[in-house]
């Protein structure tokens, strides 16, 4: 009986080191990316599978939403990739992996959560149900995007044999089945790199700087490097055992970004305009606390200067402010979803059936390039088929009505697509030379009977020398209106200038819904206001200036939401990021007034200089939020004054918002009886001589009150 005691305790003792003692982690996870999401993907790494029934390891997947179980997966249905040691690598397929944020998936054996392996993207959430029941989750801190390719996935990198050695990384070039870029299985960390990579680069375009370099070499290559940038001259070399995370927030001047082995270029995007920034680059191995950088000797620098953005298009959302013009055929310019990285672009073909005799200009909204030097126009294209080149033109006289044939238009020499669907950058135009305050470009398709190849255009860039514009203004938001919501915006011009707002666009907090586009020919005079419709359950109360209903568009959240307003460039023109909470105005979170800016001068990005519209049901669309009232100022006397009987002094005043006829009057606090002093004068005087009577009663309880003749203002 001792013996069967015992052998059974070793046999709960081995069952209990097989639950408890797996190492495997999820490696590699794909998620979202432009388009319709493709090549959705989960991978997981197991040391000694041969030890485990395969069918007990299980990837859930689950809902940030609910915390809850949407989708389970068993390891004996995923595929087979690489062995690598005792390490093999597992991965499968799966369509319908949620996007965040945040969402997450937990990995198990036998029912049980394999330690840190509940993991999120987007943020972390408690699971419920499952083998992640009441665990709060792991943010595994990178994610993919609406722009993310379908190629590309979430990945550890570094060096060694459990999950905790890794660090993530990407979106980067996915992997499925075999070890990622950068990294090694390998008992103990590596040592650092040998070499510093080379040919260390800054390229400035416009609000972005593409940063390339030549991989390190030598007897340790490195499993990744970490990019630094900054607008000072402040770089420092990180620190061994130290992993640098991605901080692509660069609202503080300085940022990070870490770029696998093998990829030798990263791009950063959305920075200040004409400003300064420094770079870095270091390699290292390894990740976690054995992460081992090369920071001896001098890191590869390099400086780049980014400039203003003119105009920016690459017809992800819609036309925006382009306007495609059809002179001849019936094939038109349409929008394509097989863009540049795989998003949209502008796509043009006279082929239906047959080849047909076409015409077709893509025309965009006006630049004024007189705001600007040394400007630069670059765009993509590609090209297939049999047919006449696309040819690139400009005008200076065009006036925006639809008819190319009424201005004259420049050709302009680029480098287009040979063929093949191979997207092909058009190099580096110079614009310098041309001048004018409505500046045109032109695309123009043409096609024969005999030969219609298809041509596509995207990312059309424009930059140059000078200052962003600046001045327009968000003045007056009603966001939820009482009842069903009918949300509009109003901008202002705020400046003594007209300004070009055409392509400019409205957009919420998510860059991924539909945007607002300002169409071309819209000027705003000084001090003009312009409407603009959110949304409408099909009774707007005034006619706006926009419709922007009939674009799809967004609708604004009523407990708080980001209104965004960009220019022709898709730099940030103004944004107020709108609360329903003090010291955000709660009123106009339906209760019938507007969310209206005190004074347009004010920064109207903070909640006190906001209040509730003086109008209850409407707001003041179109018109000045706060008016000034009418006032009459006194000026003397001020108070105080000793004004001797038969003595004569000059009664001053000024107005606000007032002319009219007024009338002075001498008042004795005492009784508050008024007495007449004159009548029937003209407000703008600003001055009245008064010659008191010897007669007049001696006091110090006086005052003067000045008044219009009806019920207008008063002064005292």
């Amino acid at each position: 009986m001792k013996k069967i005691t015992t052998l059974l305790v070793a046999i709960l003792a081995l069952f209990a080191l097989n639950v408890q003692g797996q190492n495997a982690w999820i490696n590699e996870v794909h998620y979202d990316n432009a388009g319709a999401d493709a090549n959705e993907m989960i991978e997981v790494i197991i040391e000694d599978p041969g030890s485990y029934t395969l069918s007990l390891f299980q990837v859930d997947l689950y809902n940030g939403n609910n915390g809850a179980v949407y989708g389970t997966h068993t390891l004996d249905g995923f595929t087979v990739g690489n062995t690598v040691g005792n390490f093999t690598i597992y991965y499968k397929y799966i369509s319908g992996i949620q996007n965040g944020a945040p969402d997450g998936m937990a990995l198990s054996y036998n029912g049980t959560l394999i330690t840190g392996q509940f993991l999120s993207y987007e943020g972390s959430f408690d699971g419920v149900g499952g083998p992640a029941d009441g665990v709060t989750s792991t943010d595994i801190g990178v994610s993919e995007t609406s722009g993310t390719l379908d190629t590309e996935s979430l990945q550890l990198t570094g060096n060694g044999v459990q999950y905790s050695s890794f660090t993530w990384t990407g979106p980067t070039t996915s992997n499925a089945g075999t070890l990622n870029t950068g990294q090694s299985l390998s008992s103990g960390p590596l040592p650092e790199p040998t070499n510093y990579p080379t040919a260390f680069t800054a390229t400035p375009l416009g609000n972005m700087v593409d940063i390339a370099w030549t991989d390190a070499t030598g007897a340790q290559l490195p499993g990744a490097y970490v990019v630094y940038i900054s607008d000072q001259d402040n770089i420092v070399a990180p620190v061994d055992g130290t992993p640098v995370p991605d901080d692509l927030d660069l609202s503080d001047g300085a940022g990070a970004k870490n770029v696998n082995f093998g990829d030798e270029a990263y791009t950063f995007a959305g920075l200040s305009t004409n400003t300064l920034y420094y770079f870095a680059i270091y390699p290292y191995t390894n990740g976690g606390a054995t992460i081992d950088f090369k920071t001896d000797g001098t890191a590869p620098t390099a400086t780049a200067t980014t400039t203003s953005v003119v105009m920016y298009e690459d017809f992800d959302w819609s036309w925006m402010a382009w306007t495609p013009v059809s002179v001849t055929g019936d094939q038109v310019w349409v929008i394509d979803g097989f863009g540049v990285g795989g998003s949209d672009c502008a796509k043009m073909s006279g082929y239906s059936g047959v080849s047909n005799e076409n015409e077709d200009w893509l025309i965009s909204p006006p630049m004024n390039l007189d705001a600007y030097t040394n400007e630069n126009l670059t765009f993509y294209t590609a090209m297939n088929y049999t047919g006449p080149d696309l040819v690139v033109k400009y005008s200076t006289d065009y006036d925006g009505g639809g008819d190319p044939s009424t201005a004259s238009w420049t050709d302009i020499s680029a480098t287009l697509s040979a063929g093949g669907w191979a997207w092909t950058p058009s190099g580096d135009v110079d614009l310098s030379g041309v001048s004018g305050t409505n500046v045109y470009l032109a695309f123009v398709y043409t096609s024969t009977s005999s030969g219609s190849a298809t041509w596509e255009v995207d990312n059309v860039l424009v930059t140059g020398d000078g200052a962003d514009p600046t001045g327009v203004v968000i003045n007056e938001i009603m966001y939820n209106s009482p009842g069903a919501d009918e949300e509009w915006i109003e901008l202002y011009n705020n400046t003594a200038g007209p300004i070009e707002i055409s392509g400019w666009f409205l957009q919420d907090h998510d860059n991924n819904t539909i945007p607002i586009a300002i169409p071309d020919g819209t000027v705003l005079s000084p001090d003009q206001y312009y409407t603009i419709a959110i949304a409408t359950d099909g009774s707007f109360p005034f006619v706006p200036d926009l419709d922007g209903t009939l674009q799809g568009g967004f609708a604004l959240n009523n407990g708080g939401d980001d209104v965004n307003l960009y220019n022709l460039g898709r730099l940030q023109a103004d944004i107020v990021p709108y609360l329903d909470d003090p010291p955000w105005p709660t009123e106009p979170d339906g209760d019938g007034p507007s969310l209206s800016l005190l004074d347009p001068d004010l920064d109207n990005s903070l909640g006190e200089n906001w209040a509730a519209s003086l109008q209850a049901n409407l707001g003041s669309p179109g018109s000045e939020n706060f008016p000034p009232v009418p006032t009459i100022l006194v000026s003397s006397p001020i108070g105080g004054e000793i004004w001797d009987q038969g003595s004569t002094h000059d009664i001053t005043w000024s107005t606000i918002v007032y002319t009219g006829q007024i009338k002075i009057e001498l008042i004795d606090t005492n009784t508050w009886t008024p007495q007449l002093l004159v009548s029937n004068i003209s407000s703008s005087l600003n001055t009245w001589s008064w010659s008191i009577m010897s007669s007049q009663a001696a006091g110090d309880d006086y005052v003067i009150r000045i008044s219009d003749l009806a019920s207008g203002p008063v002064g005292e």
